[in-house]
């Protein structure tokens, strides 16, 4: 952490978006949780706009160990935020003029870890005192159902909807969130009472609020109303499953004019008119890509097409904006895309960083076969995870990270021997320690037995295979 640059607690990135630290900074969560406000169009200048009040949440805060967060980093933290909504709030301009107060519409939760969820019903709390009777909606997208599958890749994952709705449901007033309406609260397995379900393309639209008026109350100050540096923007949602199952990224770009909207649906159908682009304004990652380091995950498979995904999405997005007439060779290179991570600092080329996190990944996978492969040449035996951690790392990691290295190499080693490119020989003590779980799962009625460890600092199942010797089934791997 002492070559990680210092954070401020609050940084404006942008006239959209504001980032609020979280306060509590550990090897895992880097400098601390980034929660960020997603704000409605500022002006050209970067000043506020005088009618622009709501704000979206991209997460909180929470404990950066098993332990709770300590209570002078969530005041910290609150008292940030606050500060935020106050600063852009404006009085009124004179006689017969509201105040305006800015306010939190919705709070968007891109995955359950605790470090990102745990201080929600807090920062509701604060908000009920800053915006009185204007309650907020909180939006997460659903874990996989792991009473379905309970030795698969989410089986850590059973109950973690129900735990956030509980804590909700510590707030008791019925007034600081908007209830879900009906058949519109179904979370995994629980039936939410305050969470709001997120869906793949789901979009948030946010614009001042004269030029809401203005859309459908047209009139002769027309051109009075409508502030041409007041842009509406919009966040979407793409589930991009792998760091956990309901791990979702949000895409912020600016929304289409109703006027090129208009256009569009006037085009002919021997000359049609697309709408002009909209251009992208950064990507909020969450723990899929980070701002330094690597991730971790809970499947490789579903991390590695998440990551591609979301390349496909920029990539299209960013060249829909160049022009079709021109030479492809002669098109100039695609717009550098932000990137606001849940941990660590802004990276401003996300479509670079994310390509270079699914390199990444595949390089590790191929240095996992070639040990694997030179072992089976050498004859000295199958390997077990925590040895390849050894000689695929070295000393380049600190001892405290190791287990998180091992974890993540039997990630990879899971979907290798799905391919059929290793084979696993169970050892005495694996299967020793598969039977105690087995039994205190049969016991207990629980999804798992004891065997855990510690990564990012949440305790997980241990995957299949710690124990066990791990060797190659194939030695012709030119392909990966």
């Amino acid at each position: 952490m002492a070559t990680l640059p210092e954070l401020p607690a609050v940084t404006s990135l942008s006239k959209y978006v504001t980032r609020i630290l979280g306060q509590n900074p550990s090897k895992f969560t880097l400098q601390g949780t980034n929660s960020y406000l997603v704000h409605e169009c500022s002006t050209a200048a970067g000043e506020q706009h005088p009618h622009s009040t709501r704000m979206i949440l991209i997460d909180t805060t929470g404990p950066s160990s098993s332990g709770p967060l300590p209570a002078a980093a969530l005041s910290s933290y609150l008292t940030s935020l606050c500060s935020i909504l106050a600063e852009r709030s404006t009085p009124s301009q004179g006689e017969g003029m509201a105040h305006t107060h800015a306010h939190v519409s919705d709070i968007i939760l891109t995955h359950w870890h605790r470090d990102h969820t745990a201080a929600l019903p807090d920062v509701i709390r604060a908000l009920a005192l800053v915006q009185p009777r204007i309650p907020v909606k909180v939006w997460k997208f659903p874990c996989a159902d792991a009473e379905k599958n309970e030795d698969g890749d989410w089986k850590s994952e059973r109950g973690r909807d129900a735990a956030i709705e509980h804590e909700l449901a510590g707030l008791g007033s019925t007034e600081m969130v908007v209830r879900p309406g009906e058949g519109e609260g179904e979370v995994g397995a629980v039936a939410s009472k305050r969470i709001h379900v997120l869906r793949q393309e789901q979009q948030f639209r946010l614009e001042p609020e004269l030029q809401r008026d203005h859309h459908h109350h047209r009139g002769d100050d027309d051109d009075q109303a409508a502030d041409s540096d007041a842009d509406a923007i919009e966040l979407e949602v793409v589930h991009t499953p792998g760091h956990t199952s309901d791990s979702i990224c949000l895409v912020l770009r600016r929304a289409p004019s109703p006027s090129s909207s208009a256009a569009a649906d006037d085009s002919t159908a021997s000359a049609p008119a697309q709408a002009p682009p909209s251009p992208l304004l950064g990507v909020f990652t969450a723990d899929t890509v980070l701002g330094h380091g690597t991730a971790v995950f809970a499947s490789l498979s579903s991390y590695l097409s998440s990551l591609s995904r979301l390349i496909t999405s920029l990539s299209s997005s960013s060249s829909s904006s160049s022009d079709p007439n021109l030479n492809p060779d002669s098109q100039p290179q695609l717009p550098r895309v932000r990137l606001f991570p849940g941990h660590g600092d802004v990276v401003d080329d996300a479509i670079a960083k994310i390509t270079e996190y699914r390199a990444h990944r595949l390089e590790r996978e191929r240095q996992v076969v070639q040990v694997l492969e030179r072992a089976k040449r050498d004859e000295s035996g199958p390997l077990t995870a925590d040895e390849l951690v050894d000689q695929i790392y070295g000393s380049t990691i600190p001892i405290s990270l190791k287990p998180a290295a091992t974890h993540g190499c039997l990630l990879h080693l899971a979907k290798l021997l799905e391919e059929k490119i290793v084979i696993r020989l169970p050892s005495a003590a694996d299967v020793d320690a598969d039977a105690d779980a087995a039994a205190e799962k049969k016991e207990k009625g629980s999804a798992g037995g004891s065997r855990v460890v510690v990564v990012e600092h949440e305790e997980v199942q241990i995957p299949e295979g710690w124990y066990d010797g791990w060797s190659i089934a194939v030695t012709a791997t030119a392909s990966m």
